[in-house]
């Protein structure tokens, strides 16, 4: 109300968001974070205080990125991009109907992620989900002590499960192959080491079993 009062909102974007979230014992995974893919770490508050009022109230169900905070920003003042950005402008879901706002959900079709112990990206799960899918990756990994653990599947329905409970992997045939294509093809991007490794791991042969073995392979 002060702010208000002092006239700070009539020209303002506020926004309200977090890095992550934190594990209150889902997964048997207590007071941490970054380690595990679920959305109990992942999918955080996003609000904005737009001085639009029509827009007041408004609520995306598209799924969106934090790194889409910085091309919303960038377009937001004006100023050219410093060099190519992976996120996308969220300004078409603040501007006005019929003032430039117009959104292509295939734009927003699917949020991305990564996560694991800060050891080695080529232990770290990836993760993509859609308005109601999400589908975990964990690549195989070589253990000293433990030998090999195989490379990991798992599906969820977030309008059923939203706590990702209930692992469905091994059905829903079309929507986990239209999830995995996306996916492999997001780990296959750029050219650090870390994408070569994603490369690798999502085409191995470990990777090729694991599918077979829920029923997705001939």
């Amino acid at each position: 109300e002060q702010a208000a009062d002092l006239g700070l909102l009539a020209d303002s974007l506020i926004v309200f968001t977090s890095d992550h979230g934190e594990g209150m014992g889902e997964h048997d995974y207590y007071f941490r974070h970054g380690a595990l893919p679920y959305n109990t770490g992942s999918h955080v508050p996003l609000f904005f205080v737009w001085s639009d009022d029509r827009q007041q109230g408004r609520r995306v169900d598209l799924p969106v990125e934090l790194l889409d905070l910085y091309p919303t920003f960038q377009e937001i003042v004006g100023h050219e991009a410093p060099a190519e950005l992976e996120g996308k402008s969220l300004l078409p879901f603040l501007s006005a109907p019929g003032r430039g706002g117009r959104i292509d959900p295939a734009e927003f079709g699917y949020a991305f992620s990564e996560s694991g112990q800060p050891m080695s990206l080529r232990n770290y799960y990836r993760s993509i989900q859609d308005r109601q899918w999400k589908l975990v990756f964990h690549p195989a990994v070589d253990h000293a002590r433990q030998g090999q653990a195989p490379a990991l599947f798992e599906l969820y329905d977030l309008s059923q499960d939203p706590l990702e409970q209930q692992d469905l992997a091994g059905l829903h045939e079309e929507d986990f192959h239209r999830l995995w294509g996306s996916l492999s093809q997001w780990m296959q991007q750029g050219d650090s080491d870390a994408a070569e490794t994603a490369e690798g791991e999502g085409h191995s042969e470990e990777t090729r079993k694991a599918l077979e073995a829920l029923g997705y392979l001939d």
